[in-house]
């Protein structure tokens, strides 16, 4: 019998039909419970520029925002899920705590999107620093990608130092300086891309990496992202 990844007390019902299938990959780590604290976004009503989830679909305040402040064209962020606490819990369990194995929940359901999403294009997760690898021993986002062909295409610059961006108020996280730069002999001219990360929430961090991405010619870029 197996227990439940998240509140690792609770066994797992699923039917074979599920199992056999891969309809809800996420509910295979999931108890019943469990299950019903992580809500998902509707892509069909969403955002569509950051993703996040609405009864109709049409740009948030936030992306219009960013038309109104900057030349920057919207990235069409899809997110799965939102960022409730539940969802705060997991990464606070996964990123900070170093829970591994708690990747697992949702990588299939990563993955999945990726396929819709990614037809043609380089996959490019957002990179971590070298003092936060050290500390982590793992990029959470690239954790999500096993068996995904993807590029580690960007890099935090060394003397680039931050607190924690889940840490920092809206305004901080806005005026960040540009943490990241392009691996050296790579030639991205042309491609198109999808940019992975785990959490969308000002979408600073985001447009950061597009930024190097299109400097570096690449034709046009989307991204994904678990929680809004």
């Amino acid at each position: 019998m197996k227990i439940c990844l998240f509140c690792q007390q609770n066994s797992i019902e699923s039917n074979l039909f599920e199992w056999l299938f891969d309809f809800a990959s996420h509910e295979k780590y999931l108890c019943q419970t469990c299950r019903q604290l992580f809500v998902p976004i509707d892509p069909q009503t969403a955002c569509p520029g950051c993703g996040r989830k609405q009864s109709v679909r049409k740009l948030c305040r936030d992306c219009q925002c960013w038309i109104k402040n900057s030349s920057r064209q919207l990235l069409n962020n899809r997110a799965l899920f939102c960022y409730n606490l539940p969802m705060k819990n997991f990464f606070e369990r996964y990123k900070f705590r170093g829970d591994y194995q708690l990747r697992l929940i949702f990588q299939r359901r990563i993955q999945q999107a990726i396929k819709q999403l990614g037809n043609k294009r380089v996959i490019i997760p957002v990179p971590v620093s070298a003092t936060t690898w050290q500390q982590r021993g793992f990029n959470q986002v690239e954790g999500f990608l096993e068996g995904i062909d993807y590029l580690a295409a960007l890099t935090v610059k060394p003397d680039f130092s931050k607190d924690s961006q889940s840490h920092k108020k809206r305004r901080q996280r806005l005026a960040s300086p540009q943490p990241f730069t392009l691996k050296p002999q790579l030639n991205l001219q042309q491609q198109a891309c999808l940019l992975i990360d785990d959490v969308y929430t000002t979408g600073r961090t985001l447009y950061h990496a597009s930024k190097v991405l299109q400097n570096a010619g690449v034709s046009s870029i989307k991204s994904l992202t678990l929680a809004r």
